[in-house]
């Protein structure tokens, strides 16, 4: 079994991370924060 290497793993988290609060700011910015629960809540 190999161990894992916490430097890729600490990366590959931050990365993701990352774009998923950067796609959040960018859906605040297109849509709008007044009209963020009607997009979620469909």
């Amino acid at each position: 079994m190999k161990t894992l290497n916490i430097k890729k793993m600490g990366l590959a988290v931050g990365a993701t991370g990352a774009i998923l609060y950067i796609g959040c700011i960018i859906l605040m910015v297109s849509v709008g924060s007044g009209k963020i629960g009607d997009y979620f809540l469909l």
